[in-house]
C-alpha cells in the first residue's frame, strides 16, 4: 500500500512539475497570440484608412500603402496560425486561415475597384478624359447656337 501511495504521489508530483514548467511558456504563447490579434485589428483599421484616403483623393500612393499593410496582415495571420498550432488549440486552427483568406479577398476586391477607377480617370485622363477630348473635337462640326451658317 505504501508503495502504491508513493507511486501515485510521485506521478502527481511529476505531472505538477511538468505543468508548472510548461505554464510560463504557454502563458507567453497565449499572450503573443493576443498581441498578434490586436496588431491585426490595428492593421485592418490602417488598411481601411488607406482605402478611404484613396476614395477621397484618387491617389495611387494609397494603393501601394494598402499593399504594404495587407502583406503585413497576411504574414501576421500566418504567425497566428503557427501559434495556434504550437499551443495545441486545434479547434482554432481554421480561424487564422479564414482571416488570411478574408484579407486576400478584401485586397483583391480593392485592387479590382481601384483598377476600374484608374481606368475611368478624370477630365484629363483615362476613359473620361478621352471622351471629353473627343466631344471637344465633335463640337467643331456643329454650328454654335446663334451663329449664322
Amino acid at each position: 500500500m505504501l508503495i502504491l501511495a508513493l507511486s501515485v504521489g510521485g506521478f502527481a508530483d511529476y505531472q505538477f512539475l511538468s505543468v508548472s514548467n510548461r505554464l510560463p511558456t504557454l502563458v507567453g504563447e497565449y499572450s503573443e497570440l493576443k498581441g498578434q490579434s490586436q496588431e491585426l485589428i490595428n492593421d485592418l483599421l490602417t488598411a481601411r484608412r488607406y482605402e478611404k484616403d484613396f476614395w477621397a483623393r484618387k491617389d495611387a500612393a494609397y494603393v501601394k500603402s494598402m499593399q504594404t499593410v495587407v502583406m503585413g496582415m497576411i504574414e501576421r495571420a500566418e504567425r497566428m496560425a503557427g501559434l495556434v498550432k504550437k499551443i495545441g488549440r486545434h479547434e482554432l486552427a481554421d480561424n487564422p486561415r479564414q482571416i488570411k483568406h478574408g484579407i486576400q479577398d478584401y485586397h483583391q476586391a480593392f485592387g479590382r475597384v481601384t483598377g476600374l477607377v484608374s481606368a475611368r480617370g478624370d477630365k484629363s485622363s483615362g476613359i473620361q478624359g478621352r471622351a471629353r477630348d473627343e466631344s471637344h473635337k465633335l463640337e467643331g462640326f456643329w454650328p454654335r447656337p446663334g451663329a449664322t451658317p
